[in-house]
């Protein structure tokens, strides 16, 4: 499916395709027209597709509603879509959806709008509330994945609140540690929000599974052979002032932690990688 933007759509062309969506009967056409909007990257193109979203009549034309493995394909493939391709409306189109009870209370919907939330940076106050709801309804560990990966300073405050909250089980916490960080550890916001964390004194596995995110990434043993499994960046792509925190974070855990002998390895090891680096850069 359609996750990179499409050529730019002229007023005629984004005309056409909402008039598609406004009456047509014949599913392909319908789930044609919608992914060509949702891919466009067009606030106009957006803005045509979104006020139909949220339409039981539409919905049903889209998928077929009576048919528990298959109502919500092509909306799954839509919202992906539009989550890929951001633009200054996306907000209002989330918010439409968000207010329309029928959609947002559907589960099998939720799954796929989420990341239609995440998409939006920076993430609004009314989207934070969306996401606690949303873990008090069993999306708690696949949330912060989307929140660190939206990387601004409300979704990193939310993300914080759950990787320290002691009502979660500790290895909850430390597996969505895992799946959340690696790929975004070079976010300036993201080395932040874990070194706020570290200073918490948090349990002694919490404290590890962030450590080991940042310092000592160990997938395989932590996700087998998952498909997706998260892999972080290599030091080379990282911002010159990233590297910089490295080190000051590193200088600062060595005075306030102690790590045990492979933790301790790793981590040292790390910060020997950030230094070589740095002097490849000045040199």
């Amino acid at each position: 499916m359609v996750t990179t933007a499409t050529p730019h759509l002229d007023s005629k062309q984004i005309a056409d395709h909402a008039a598609v969506l406004a009456s047509a009967e014949d599913r392909d056409l319908v789930v044609a027209s919608a992914l060509a909007l949702a891919s466009s990257g067009q606030a106009e193109a957006v803005l045509a597709l979104g006020g139909l979203l949220a339409a039981p009549a539409f919905l049903e034309r889209l998928d077929p509603q009576d048919e528990p493995q298959a109502r919500v394909t092509n909306l799954s493939h839509v919202l992906r879509a539009l989550a890929a391709n951001p633009t200054e409306a996306t907000e209002r189109v989330n918010m439409a959806l968000a207010d329309s009870p029928s959609f947002r209370d559907d589960p099998d919907r939720i799954i796929f709008f989420l990341p239609l939330l995440a998409a939006v940076r920076p993430m609004s106050e009314r989207t934070v509330t969306i996401f606690r709801s949303a873990n008090d309804q069993g999306h708690w560990g696949a949330n912060g994945p989307l929140l660190v990966a939206n990387g601004s300073p409300p979704a990193l405050e939310l993300f914080t609140e759950m990787a320290s909250d002691t009502s979660v089980e500790t290895d909850e916490r430390v597996d969505m540690i895992h799946w959340a960080v690696p790929a975004h550890r070079l976010m300036s916001g993201v080395l932040q929000a874990i070194a706020k964390l570290l200073d918490l004194g948090l349990e002694p596995d919490v404290d590890r599974a962030l450590l080991e995110t940042l310092f000592d990434y160990q997938g395989d043993d932590w996700f087998g052979v998952a498909r997706f499994a998260p892999v972080p960046p290599p030091w080379l792509e990282a911002e010159t002032d990233v590297l910089g925190r490295y080190l000051e974070l590193g200088y600062h855990l060595g005075q306030t932690h102690a790590f045990d002998a492979p933790l301790g390895e790793a981590v040292e090891r790390t910060l020997n990688e950030i230094r070589e680096e740095l002097a490849r850069r000045w040199a």
